[in-house]
Order: C-alpha cells, then structure tokens, then sequence
C-alpha cells in the first residue's frame, strides 16, 4: 500500500525506506488549565470572600458573587470566552469602611414632548427609558432609575432622590469603581437632564492576605481587578513567590478590560 507525504516532494521518493512525523496532534491532550479571577464580589453574594470558588456558570457567578459584581462579570465573560480552561475566582470583600463611585444628575422639564433618554454605561448602550408626553420631572427621574436597575448585569445601579434628582452608584464600594463612566442623554423636547457632580470612591482591600489561602494549588493564569500600587506589589510577591526555585508553582498575569464593564 502506498503510503503518502506531506512534506516530501515525489522527485526524490528513490527506492529506499521514508519516514515523515506528522506533529499538528501534538499536545491536544494536555492537562486542563486553572484560571484564577481576582475581584470584588458585592454584599448580596453568598460566596465567602478570601475562598477561591470554581465558577461553572454565569448564573452560579451571580449567586456567588451577586449581580453587578465585578467577579461576577469578570466569570460570565471569561465563560463566554472559554469553554475548555477551568474558571476559579476569589471573591474579595470591599473594605467596611468604603464608599461607592457615584454620579449625581438632576432632571427639569418645562412641558415634555414623548422621547427617549438613552443610557451609556462604560461605553455599552442599554435600551433607553422610555418618556412620556407630559411627565413630571419625578416621573421621568424613576423612569431612568428604574431603567439601570432592570439591567441586573450592570457594575452600577441607581437610586430616585427629590425633585426630579437621581444618583448612580457603583454596585461595590471602593476604588475600583472609580474606571466607571456613565452618559445620560435625551430627545424629548421640553426636558433637560443634567448631569452633577462625581463623588470617587474610596478605600481599597488588602489583597495580600487572601493570596496564603491559596496553597499549593496551581493557578495557570491570574486575572486581577485591581490596580492600586499596594495590591499590584502584593500580586507581584505572590507570583515571584510561585515562580521561585523552590514552589514552580507557576501562573502567569493578565489584566482584563476596565474593572467596571458592562456586560
């Protein structure tokens, strides 16, 4: 039975005895990798801060970790992404003492023409709240805030204040809601929102702590929410830690997209 060549070109196939390694099989079979997501869950998730947890689901991520969350969000796209490497997180809780990112806006009408206010959140559009003909400024406010918190994958939720006023807020506390943008805009006629004043959000967890629990467990890879010069130092022990003569633990860093995305 002939036998056929990929590479051997057929002019120098002299009698005589051939052998070619066909190699693009090669390591299909390898060991499955670990992926551990470091980030912020929110108080509604059931997951214990500081315990790496394995992530099967989006759903189970929102459970966990609670919706809005950017351990949650951080799972749901790495899932989305990546259906072969396991998916570890580990949650950390916002500091007691932090206070959420936050953006203020105010709504005033003169005689509102039916409209729409379309909603940007870190760059990706959500369904606009729709506006009646004739609403009062409160009406219209509630509208818009009714309208974020419908979006439960949102890394912020609003809240109705008086006179046609409304905040948004980051879901989690801390600096890291910080990278949050939110634009709010409408046509209808007769109406202006206008928006306020940014309150940043303060404090930050000490990550450092929670890397001993981990042990010997091998992560392949790292993805981490945080970016302040304390938690990147400590990751950096942490990973020289692993990489050092006597654990070769492995795990190497990556960054995901700005903390705060919007799925």
């Amino acid at each position: 039975m002939a036998i056929p060549f990929t590479q051997i070109p057929d002019v120098l196939l002299v009698p005589g005895q051939y052998q070619e390694v066909d190699n693009s099989l090669a390591g299909t079979a390898g060991e499955i990798k670990k992926v551990l997501l470091v980030a912020y869950k929110s108080a509604a998730g059931t997951a214990p801060a500081g315990t790496a947890v394995r992530v099967l689901s989006d759903l189970k991520a929102t459970v966990l970790f609670g919706f809005g969350s950017p351990a949650a969000i951080l799972a749901k796209a790495f899932l989305e992404l990546n259906k072969t490497e396991e998916c570890w997180v580990l949650p950390v809780a916002a500091p007691a003492a932090a206070t959420p990112w936050q953006k203020t806006y105010t709504v005033s009408v003169t005689t509102v023409q039916r409209g729409a206010a379309a909603i940007t959140v870190n760059g990706v559009k959500i369904d606009a709240a729709a506006i009646a003909a004739g609403a009062s400024a409160g009406e219209i406010a509630a509208a818009i805030v009714a309208r974020i918190n419908s979006e439960l994958w949102l890394p912020v939720e609003a809240e109705a204040g008086e006179a046609g006023a409304f905040i948004v807020k980051s879901v989690v506390a801390g600096t890291g809601g910080n990278f949050n943008t939110v634009t709010i805009t409408s046509d209808a006629a007769g109406l202006t929102i206008t928006a306020g004043n940014i309150t940043p959000g303060t404090q930050a967890a000490n990550v450092k702590p929670l890397f001993a629990a981990l042990g010997n467990v091998r992560y392949h890879y790292f993805i981490y929410d945080f970016s302040d010069a304390d938690n990147i130092a400590a990751l950096a022990d942490e990973l020289t830690s692993r990489y050092g003569p006597c654990a070769r633990l492995g795990g190497a860093l990556s960054w995901p997209f700005p903390a705060n995305w919007a799925a």
